[in-house]
């Protein structure tokens, strides 16, 4: 039995050192051509305002930047959420060119002691091609 715990320790402690042995031929791989990293986030401002932020680092300097889209959720007196209004890329802040970060914010006015959540549409757009990605914020209370 001990001789079954000792082969299989020794066993593990190869398998542990070869496992941290990089490969010659790795192939660096990243989960987006266009984003390098990105968030979202909703705050409760009181009186029934709503806070959404967006944050993108593009992975180099892009054509365009921003949200395409913010879609605001507000939960309904049955317990489901539906779209009570959608800005767009047109709107103010959304959208940003020739740069490689963004940042921007909207206000919301909600209805005070209602929950709410968005949808934030995120784009980067070079000359090779354009990538969306879409992510929810936190459910806040207004």
């Amino acid at each position: 039995m001990k001789k079954h715990i000792r082969l299989l320790s020794v066993i593990l402690a190869l398998a542990l050192t070869f496992s941290m042995i990089p490969l010659a031929n790795a192939v660096e791989q990243r989960g987006s051509d266009y984003f390098a990293a990105s968030g979202v986030q909703a705050f409760a401002e009181g009186g029934g305002k709503v806070l959404i932020e967006f944050d993108i680092a593009a992975t180099d300097m892009m054509d365009e930047i921003g949200a395409s889209k913010i879609r605001i959720y507000e939960q309904q007196p049955n317990g489901t959420y539906s779209n009570v209004h959608t800005y767009t890329r047109d709107d103010d802040g959304m959208m940003f060119t020739n740069d490689c970060f963004a940042y921007g914010d909207i206000y919301y006015q909600g209805i005070s002691g209602r929950k709410y959540y968005a949808a934030v549409s995120m784009y980067c757009k070079d000359s090779t091609g354009s990538e969306t990605i879409t992510r929810n914020t936190n459910v806040v209370t207004a």
